[in-house]
């Protein structure tokens, strides 16, 4: 809830940064206003304090303030209460007195007003999550259920669900009295059905679960009727789903009403619970039952209407795809696929689609389990039939409902498993009929079609010239058609993004091997005609990621002057300079066809080196720019931590090839003199002079940078998996350069030795299936250097070739320079957003100055945090456990010298702490023995379910000063309220663009 009216000064104390002590006093004077309408203003405020401050203390104070309006307010102000707590439901668990704000609530239910009774009701379900065992509580809920007023009994209802569903007490001892509401010719019939539904959660004892199943077989007995037969089958169906006992008995019963009862509907809601089970339970289903169900697939196609065919037909689709097929036999599957293929031909087109659905994910379950041989001979009449589907059905389609969404997504997943050759007519088939189909059907197929580019890149650089000159037509139509058609924009801007990535994808090859083609430049010059400029960005984001800097290089400079926001402009300046310097390197290492094979190794060097110094030289420079621009682009919303960490990384990635390379020609071109070779056998390690000084450098510098790649990872908690095997990818790099250096340069006598062990592709654990197309070449390359070093390493036992090992050195810089790495997608998007807000008390007046103690006391320390998340919570993962690093270090000390401050022997203090609803406290005693100015220094990391370490922050800091015993006299400070320190190490490309 919220309000949009000011305050009585003008502002809204919730959205400003004012202490929360002091917004909590403000609503509370609104509270205790005279005028209804600043009360309730009051009220709809405190959403926004709990989520800004979400601290027990102060949501404690908060809930019981409310409470006592609640108490004494009107039915206005009590219904208002209700709604706040019901929005605030996830900040229940922090109140800290419970039994006061339950006590306050519960006053209300002996008012004379069954309103005020109903509503009380209402809110004490709202909290039955904190108080599920409060006896008064049941009590009261139970004795409501008796209540002749209309409004109090179906508030007695909700509140008795809310129980029944949190308490097992209370579910097994109103069992009973329900059963008995609702056998008894008094209770009304709406009043039944909904009574019916509080059984739905009686599963958490065997007794009570015996009894309702009990209690419905009598009412499927005693009351025929179609609405009282659905609701009961649906309660034994979630019944038996929640506990686990009965399936196979459940799905035997709504099989039988399924053949036996004459009724659409009763047939259609067993249907219905055979999905849920068949989603949920899949494991239940016996070969029996399938056959059955079977059967009546083959009935009901030509008799029954076809509400029942494609009900039963996405029963099928769910439990091909689970563990329920491994049951199948190859007759059973042969005999399915061809029912299926009879369901092609009917004449709705909703059949049509689900029976197409099933088949393609019957053939993905056989694809997977190629213990039944039966793809080769199935897969020809699915190519057959899909093919039908895009020419005679889609094109009629006028809007794509939730069975073609279905249909698509298990065509990608088809396009995905299966071979190429397979696959690419179908494909072909699809892009040819795209500009005959519907708009809103089109979007959908182009972007399934978008998706099967992005997972199998190899699939779209086969086509010809024709399909991409009819793509960049259609694309063009489509362009032409926006400005015109009204109503439709977004979904043509969906579509104009789709055959962008289509394009670019199927121009790949092409693209690496003639930069400036033609086809690419009418591509460019097409979306530049696009009037929107939104679409234009997610045109060239998606351009950069996929790591075609040619296009994103050539549209956002024409972006930069149709911002309004300061912090916008400089976003896409970064963002330009950021392509620029990628396109220039990717131009200058695609441009020789032997280079991209041979790395240079048998073109001119000399020449070769020179360009490709200069292009690094460039870049880096157009990094640096990147870097002053994006920093000039940060706001206190948008800090853009990890952008600015990784273009700075970027860069120092690009200046080391360029020293390595450098470095590589000096040892090539001016080769130490002879007596070096002499030392080297002295010294049992090469002496190269000034070029060993140089390579150790470079080997230094590869793996400092390999340690700061490895801390951006670690620190990237909301980072989608692309973007963290982006960086595993550049950190392995950088580690695979290091080691080529020391085994063929500074080390390659060791490494020569019968018993030493070399480096192999087998030692990177790195996951694989999150990487994209540009790092899994990346791998390649890397086990080619790898297999180039042990070559090397082998013919050095032989003879000592420094030419040879220069140039294996000189290549595998050349090799990981030479993949265009797209840019990380966590570097537009943020996909999950993790916030932690620390509180630290005791806290010093000011930042400046420093609390006092005693040098012979302890300071106790107590830290409270809550963590916050975005929309969309656990999208890759979660936060398990919390771990808080408090270091002390002596500053200043009397003998003025700087030492470190041991907290209880070790230095550090690690305390190791599981959240409780997104809630952690930790305490600890700190001990100054040493006199002097102390620095704390509190580190929150966060721990995975996984068992992963990440250093997501924050970190917060304050002085303390020690003092001897003749200083006692001026006391410590005094404690001010807790200090927020806040983490948004998450970033979202919302309002970049205007």
């Amino acid at each position: 809830m919220s309000s949009g009216r000011p305050t009585a000064g003008g502002t809204d104390p919730v959205a400003t940064d004012t202490d929360a002590n002091s917004v909590l006093m403000e609503l509370d004077k609104g509270l205790r206003s005279t005028s209804v309408g600043e009360q309730c203003e009051a009220i709809v405020r405190f959403p926004g304090l709990f989520e800004k401050y979400p601290f027990p203390i102060l949501i404690n104070s908060a809930f019981l303030k409310l409470a006592d309006v609640f108490r004494v307010g009107s039915n206005f102000m009590q219904l208002s209460v209700l709604k706040v707590t019901q929005q605030s439901a996830h900040h229940l668990d922090k109140i800290l007195n419970v039994d006061e704000f339950v006590r306050r609530i519960f006053i209300v239910s002996h008012s004379n007003d069954p309103v005020a009774r109903a509503l009380s009701l209402h809110l004490l379900g709202s909290i039955a999550t904190i108080i599920p065992n409060k006896k008064n509580v049941h009590h009261f809920v139970y004795t409501s259920l008796e209540s002749h007023d209309h409004v109090e009994f179906e508030a007695a209802i909700v509140a008795a669900t809310c129980y029944a569903k949190q308490s097992k007490s209370f579910a097994s001892g109103i069992c009973a009295k329900i059963s008995r509401m609702i056998e008894g010719l008094s209770t009304p019939v709406e009043m039944k059905l909904r009574l019916i539904k509080i059984l739905r959660h009686m599963h958490h004892d065997c007794q009570s679960l015996e009894l309702v199943n009990q209690l419905c077989a009598n009412l499927l007995q005693g009351y025929p009727s179609a609405i009282f037969q659905q609701t009961i089958l649906t309660l034994l169906t979630d019944l038996r789903i929640s506990s686990l006992l009965g399936v196979p008995d459940q799905i035997s019963l709504l099989m039988e009403y399924l053949q036996t009862d004459p009724r659409p509907g009763v047939r259609l809601n067993a249907l219905h619970n055979l999905k849920m089970i068949s989603a949920k339970a899949p494991h239940r289903w016996s070969k029996e039952r399938l056959e059955s169900l079977l059967k009546f697939l083959q009935v009901s196609s030509p008799s029954k209407t076809n509400t029942e065919g494609l009900a039963t037909l996405l029963i099928f689709a769910t439990i091909v795809r689970s563990v329920a097929f491994l049951s199948f036999t190859p007759e059973f599957v042969v005999l399915l696929y061809k029912q299926c293929l009879e369901c092609c031909f009917s004449p709705s087109e909703d059949v049509i689609l689900a029976a197409v659905h099933v088949l393609c994910n019957l053939t993905i379950s056989l694809q997977n389990n190629t213990q039944y041989g039966l793809i080769k001979d199935l897969f020809p009449e699915l190519a057959i039939v899909i093919q039908s589907l895009i020419f005679n059905v889609l094109p009629n389609l006028t809007n794509p409902g939730m069975l073609l969404k279905k249909f698509v997504f298990s065509f990608k997943e088809l396009c995905l498993s299966c071979e190429e050759t397979q696959i690419l007519d179908l494909i072909d088939s699809s892009i040819a009929i795209l500009p005959e189909l519907k708009l809103n059907v089109r979007v959908t197929v182009a972007q399934t079609l978008s998706s099967v580019a992005l997972g199998n890149p190899n699939l779209f650089a086969k086509f010809s010239d024709f399909f991409r000159k009819t793509l960049l037509e259609t694309l063009s139509e489509d362009v032409s058609s926006a400005e015109r058609e009204e109503g439709q924009h977004e979904r043509q801007q969906q579509l104009i993004l789709a055959y962008s990535i289509m394009l670019m994808i199927s121009n790949d090859k092409v693209l690496l091997k003639h930069p400036d083609i033609s086809e690419i430049s009418e591509l460019c010059s097409v979306l530049q005609s696009v009037s929107d400029r939104w679409t234009l960005y997610r045109v060239s984001r998606q351009a950069a990621r996929l790591g075609y800097y040619s296009i994103a290089d050539q549209i956002i400079p024409s972006l930069t002057d149709k911002v309004a926001l300061e912090c916008n402009y400089f976003w896409l300046i970064a963002t330009g300079e950021i392509c620029r310097a990628e396109w220039g390197i990717m131009k200058c290492l695609k441009s020789d066809p032997e280079a991209r094979k041979f790395g240079f190794a048998n073109s001119d060097r000399d020449k070769s080196l020179k360009s490709v110094q200069d292009v690094l030289s460039e870049s880096v420079n157009h990094y640096h720019v990147a870097i002053s621009s994006l920093k000039a682009a940060s706001v206190p919303s948008h800090s853009l931590q990890f952008q600015c960490r990784y273009t700075q990384l970027r860069a120092e990635v690009l200046q080391a090839h360029s020293s390595l390379l450098s470095a590589c020609n000096a040892l090539s071109t001016c080769p130490p003199p002879a007596i070096a070779e002499t030392i080297t056998l002295t010294l049992g390690k090469h002496n190269y002079g000034r070029h060993t000084s140089q390579m150790e450098h470079c080997h230094q510098w590869f793996i400092t940078l390999a340690d700061k790649l490895g801390a951006l990872h670690r620190a990237s908690f909301d980072a989608d998996p692309p973007t963290l095997g982006k960086i595993q990818i550049m950190q392995q790099c950088c580690m695979v350069l290091a080691y080529a250096i020391d085994a063929v340069i500074l080390n390659v006598q060791t490494f020569a030795s019968e018993n030493a062990k070399l480096y192999s592709v087998d030692d990177m654990v790195l996951p694989i299936n999150t990487f994209s197309a540009d790092c899994r070449q990346l791998i390649k390359n890397i086990s080619r250097i790898i297999e180039n070093v042990s070559e090397t390493v082998k013919q050095y036992k032989d003879s000592s070739t420094l030419q040879a090992q220069s140039n294996t050195v000189f290549n595998s810089s050349l090799l990981i320079l030479s993949v265009p790495l797209g840019m990380p997608r966590f570097f537009f998007q943020c996909l999950q957003s993790t916030i932690i807000k620390v509180a630290v008390s005791p806290t010093p007046k000011s930042t400046t100055e420093p609390i006092l103690m005693a040098a012979d006391m302890q300071l106790p320390l107590k830290i409270e945090g809550v963590i916050q998340h975005g929309q969309k919570p656990g999208t890759f993962r979660s936060v398990k456990k919390v771990k808080l690093v408090i270091s002390s270090e002596c500053t200043q000390a009397k003998e003025q010298q700087v030492q470190k401050q041991h907290l209880s022997g070790s230095g550090v203090i690690f305390r190791v702490v599981e959240p409780l609803h997104d809630y952690f406290s930790a305490q600890c005693l700190l001990q100054f023995s040493v006199a002097g100015q102390h620095c704390v220094t509190m580190e929150t990391r966060v721990i995975d379910g996984d068992g992963v370490e990440w250093y997501t922050g924050p970190r917060s800091s304050f002085n303390v000063r020690s003092v001897d015993d003749h200083f006692r006299k001026h006391g410590a400070c005094s404690a001010r309220p807790p200090m927020l320190a806040t983490a948004p190490y998450c970033q979202t490309d919302s309002n970049r663009i205007s």
